[in-house]
């Protein structure tokens, strides 16, 4: 008696899924008012172009509030405490800003420095560059790390934590 049933497709094998890799990133950096020198806002340099959004910034830490509102452009960001404009506007820009054809800031302070926003690098105030080191991000705790092997081995951590085995099929005798 023949097996009645699925024939087997030749040369199709199951794979699995592939492995998910977090992204080499730059660490967050801690935007800071040029005038009072208080910590507003958050920002991953590789995110950050001019002209600069309100969307390019997030709060301090995840229990912040955003900054600024969606939607608005760095003329209109406004330090919570001191009430003033958080860059360096030289009166060149602002002229090309009210013409339309300027981009707008290009210098962050942060807490590493001075951010140069079309070099992506940090300055000094005396104007020598900071060494950046990036690294491999967690997604779940945003922790950095140099290899990705000391990542994977941390992940595993998390899985510790929270596991998320696999249920078992029962099997009818």
């Amino acid at each position: 008696m023949a097996k009645i049933g699925r024939k087997k497709r030749p040369g199709r094998k199951r794979t699995k899924p592939p492995i998910v890799r977090a992204k080499k990133q730059m660490p967050k950096l801690l935007m800071k008012c040029r005038i009072c020198e208080e910590t507003i806002a958050s920002f991953y340099p590789e995110k950050i172009t001019r002209p600069l959004k309100s969307e390019m910034f997030v709060g301090i830490d995840h229990t912040y509030a955003k900054p600024f509102y969606d939607g608005v452009f760095w003329v209109d960001f406004v330090c919570p405490y001191c009430l003033n404009q958080p860059f360096w506007v030289t009166e060149e820009i602002a002229q090309e800003w009210n013409g339309g054809k300027g981009k707008g800031v290009n210098e962050i302070l942060t807490d590493k420095g001075i951010f140069h926003v079309d070099v992506c690098k940090i300055f000094t105030r005396q104007g020598e560059p900071v060494e950046m080191e990036g690294g491999w991000v967690c997604k779940q705790c945003g922790k950095t790390f140099q290899k990705s092997q000391s990542l994977s081995a941390h992940m595993r951590g998390h899985k510790k934590d929270n596991p998320q085995t696999p249920k078992k099929r029962a099997v009818n005798e």
